[in-house]
């Protein structure tokens, strides 16, 4: 699935996963409703795993991004509260910076591509040994004191 599709679908059930519990504790709705409310927020945590990338980390930041974009489609669509522009800037700056941490060009480590069997992080270096590359990975190094 293309990250886009997998990060709107998340964060259309995340959202609707939240106001199913906004619902319940403070608009009076019976007792019943974090129950739909819980799939859909288990929902989005597998529906965020069919995004493309490397490290999830990058992935939560970028549904983030597109997450607000959603609410604010959620306020207009189901709350009938029609975005204003200030909205609709802070959501055209959050969706640049999804944009940047979805498609920024990344090194290799960074992009996910391995050397043996797994990406390697930033404190590991990989050597050039002839024609093949050679994976050399240290422990993580100790933060100065």
């Amino acid at each position: 699935m293309p990250s886009f599709l997998a990060f709107g679908a998340a964060a259309l059930a995340e959202i609707a996963g939240r106001f199913a519990f906004r619902a319940w504790l403070r608009l009076g709705r019976s007792a019943w409703w974090p129950l739909p409310g819980l799939a859909r927020l288990a929902l989005f945590a597998v529906l965020l795993t069919r995004a493309e990338s490397a490290a999830a980390g990058r992935a939560y930041a970028a549904c983030g991004g597109i997450c607000v974009a959603a609410a604010l489609l959620w306020l207009w669509a189901v709350e009938a509260v029609r975005p204003d522009r200030w909205d609709l800037l802070g959501a055209a700056v959050i969706l640049g910076g999804a944009a940047i941490i979805l498609f920024g060009p990344r090194p290799a480590w960074a992009a996910g591509q391995t050397c043996g069997r797994a990406a390697h992080p930033p404190w590991s270096r990989a050597t050039l040994e002839g024609s093949s590359l050679r994976c050399v990975v240290s422990s993580r190094p100790s933060p100065p004191r």
